[in-house]
């Protein structure tokens, strides 16, 4: 099936990507995005950790996992760290991905979204998610997102 992710800003409703989301624009400080080397999952309340995955910004355009939580793994049961997005997401999904991603890049500006999980076998669980810019050192350009992601069973999500 074709998978359509509703990447709306009141798509996400869950309580911790708000909280990650707060977190980052207390990092921001005013500015539009704040930088990589301010963000430091020790700052970051714990029960947001598993949740939290930092992607690499390459060029040409293009994303690479760096850091992916616990929470990841236990849902999706893919190990995607080191990976590029295109070696994660089947083909459509990840246009889609890359699209929203390139946004938040572009605009340098958050993003979110939820849908179904882009793994048939796997497709009762939904997710919701939020992409945070972060930049390099006092730049305006955008080297890295912070990605908060939640994984749900169809009978848990809203």
């Amino acid at each position: 099936p074709k998978i359509t992710a509703d990447w709306s800003v009141a798509a996400v409703t869950d309580e911790r990507l708000h909280q990650l989301h707060t977190h980052w624009l207390a990092l921001c400080g005013g500015r539009r995005m704040p930088s990589r080397g301010e963000f430091d999952p020790v700052h970051v309340p714990r029960p947001l950790l598993p949740h939290i995955n930092l992607v690499d910004v390459m060029d040409p355009l293009d994303f690479r996992f760096r850091l992916v939580g616990t929470h990841w793994h236990d849902f999706v049961g893919q190990e995607v760290r080191g990976k590029l997005i295109g070696e994660v997401f089947p083909p459509g999904f990840c246009a889609e991905v890359r699209e929203h991603w390139g946004d938040a890049v572009a605009q340098t500006a958050p993003k979110s979204g939820r849908g179904p999980l882009w793994i048939d076998e796997r497709d009762y669980i939904r997710w919701q998610g939020v992409v945070l810019p972060l930049s390099a050192a006092g730049g305006n350009t955008v080297m890295a997102l912070l990605v908060g992601a939640v994984f749900l069973r169809g009978n848990e999500a809203s």
